[in-house]
Formats: C-alpha cells, structure tokens, sequence
C-alpha cells in the first residue's frame, strides 16, 4: 500500500522541533549507507556490533547448540570475558581442551560473524546511539533487506537484551552508584563504560551522583522491539532455554520494555509467548491450521469466527485485546491515505513544497 509516499515523506514534513524530537539526528539503520537514496542518506547510520558486544544467551537465542558446545563456549567466555569470539577463533584445535569436533562445531556456527559486515572486531559500536534513541523516545527503523536471516536475528536479540538489561539494572538500584555496580554485572563492561555517563542523566532522579535516588523504569520512555519473521527465532526449540522475548514477554510492562511480533504463522511460535500477548491483529488467512491457532490464542474468546478469517479482504482485521470483551473487526487504511489525510499536522511553513 505504500506506493507514493514514505517514513521519509514524514520526515521532511516535520517541523525542526517535532523531527528534533522524534528522529534526531538519524533514524534509518542500515548495513551500507551508500545504498540508500539521497534523501535518506542524511539521516542515516550504518549498523555496527562490536564482538564485544555479543554474548553467549545471544547465540544461544538464534541457533541450536549441544550441550558439549555450550559448556564450551560459557567456559571461554569465563577465561577471556569480552574476548571470547577472537579466542575461539584463534584457537589451534592441537592445543585446547574441548574435542576437535566441538572446536570446529563452534568454529563454523561463528564463522558467519567473520564474514558479516555488521559484527566487527574493532571498530565504533551503534549501540550507544540506539541505547540514546531508545531512552530519549526516539523512532528506529532498521532496514534488513541487506541482511541474513542469522545477521537480522541476532542483532534484534543483542539489541533488546541491551536495552532490557539496562533497565534491569536501573530496577534492582536504589541509586546510581548501585545501578553501576548493577551494570557493571549484567553489561559488557566496554558497552557500559561508554555509556554509563549518558545514563546517569537518563535514571537519576536528582542529579548524576552516586547518590542520587534512581528513577523508576516504568516513568521512563516506552521502548517497542519489533520483530518480523517471528517464527525463525521465536519458535519453541529455541525458545526452550532462557530468552530476553520470553522475558519481555512476561516482565516487560515492569521495564516499560513492549513486544510486537510479525507473523504470518501462529501455530508455530512459542505458547509462553502467545500466551502474553495482550493485543491481536489479525489479517485475512487461508490455512485452518492457523485460523485454529488464532482463535485458540485470542485474548478474547472468538470462536465460531472461522469464516470470518477467510472473507475478509485486504485492509480488514479481526482485533482482539485482553482489555476488551468482544473482538472488534477494523479497517486498515493505506499509509498513503493516512499521511495524506495528516500531512498538515506536522507540515510546518519551512517544508518542501511538492
């Protein structure tokens, strides 16, 4: 439906305040900059993870790993901290203390890191400035057209275990000494040192002390992951050890941290998940085991609409919400009539005219 106009279109209309405020200096991320058109490209900033960065629970949280392959990687990742990745992959399979069939199990499950633009070993992080987005009430649009599905996967999940670690440190402190000390545990100390100053101004209450009173999360921006394709990396197998979405899922609200998940398959995301969600929409589908699914997972009970879910058309949906008894059918407009239609709301004297 977006044939004419775009988030850039928004954008350009804005008045400095109101694009101050809500994409400061940048919102587009994506792997080359190069390859965005003119128009974006000044508001745009290339995506960057430092090995650093990753932790083990994120690669557990994408792929499968045995039990021999986990004990391994947690292990080097006790001995060389922060350093773990160049470890394994600069260790000579005659001098280690795992099997060479688990060294070079690990070694290819981490290769893609090596090969990937977005992970480096050195480098400036985008990190910090997605952390600042995020607790000043910025807008983030990451483009993943560019990426694998691994590349994409494991840079949501190392963003919003960031992001959701941050805050549980701020939870569990009284002040701001004890949110570093917090930090310090939970955050990869490079991350943290770069951005423990900036977070001072954001969670203290009464100033960047150390004994400054802590401000509670749930007063702080509210912070939406968004994941797409949710099916690959929200699926049960590998949700069935410990997940930042598993977590967000049920903690969140406390964090001020929401979930919303894109999928055009129900049935296979995970139950624990589902069960969570407290706002549906719900498109036209075809397959019964979905409209099963659906149903079966409505915050609301919608049974006997069946039918419903065939003959609905394009822009129609089905919202179900825990907070409301009965489902409510609703129309989705295409976004060029919406911005059309409110274009002028945030238009301000100053803006190209068309």
């Amino acid at each position: 439906g977006v044939d004419k106009y775009g988030i850039q279109s928004i954008v350009n209309d804005m008045s400095p305040t109101t694009r101050s405020e809500v994409i400061g200096d940048f919102y587009y991320l994506t792997t080359h900059k190069s390859a965005t058109t003119r128009d974006i490209r000044a508001y745009t900033r290339e995506i960057r993870i430092l090995y650093s960065e990753i932790q083990p629970r994120d690669l557990y949280s994408i792929r499968e790993y045995t039990s021999e392959m986990s004990s391994f990687i947690d292990a080097q990742y006790h001995v060389a901290g922060e350093n773990w990745i160049d470890s394994i992959l600069s260790m000579d399979e005659d001098s280690n203390p795992v099997s060479a069939g688990t060294l070079r199990a690990v070694k290819r499950r981490l290769s893609f890191l090596e090969r990937s633009p977005l992970f480096v070993d050195s480098g400036t992080s985008i990190l910090d400035d997605i952390f600042y987005a995020m607790e000043t009430g910025r807008i983030l649009v990451v483009n993943t057209s560019l990426m694998s599905d691994t590349e994409q996967f494991l840079l949501t999940t190392i963003v919003t275990r960031t992001l959701s670690d941050m805050r549980r440190a701020l939870k569990s402190s009284g002040n701001l000494g004890d949110f570093e000390t917090q930090g310090q545990k939970r955050l990869p100390l490079e991350f943290f040192n770069r951005v423990k100053q900036k977070a001072r101004s954001f969670y203290g209450k009464d100033g960047v002390a150390n004994t400054s009173e802590v401000r509670d999360p749930r007063k702080l921006p509210v912070i939406q992951m968004t994941v797409e394709e949710a099916p690959s990396i929200l699926n049960p197998v590998l949700k069935r050890g410990q997940s930042v979405f598993k977590d967000i899922s049920r903690q969140g609200r406390k964090f001020n941290i929401g979930l919303l998940v894109v999928s055009q398959q129900v049935s296979v995301l995970d139950n624990v998940i589902l069960s969570q969600m407290n706002t549906e929409i719900n498109l036209r589908l075809g397959n019964e085991r979905e409209i099963k699914s659906c149903i079966e997972n409505a915050s609301v009970n919608i049974t006997g609409f069946e039918n419903e879910f065939r003959v609905m058309s394009r822009g129609e949906a089905i919202v179900t919400a825990s907070y409301r008894e009965l489902p409510l059918p609703v129309r989705i407009p295409l976004f060029d009539t919406i911005y059309e239609k409110d274009r002028h709301r945030y238009k301000d004297n100053k803006s190209k005219k068309e």
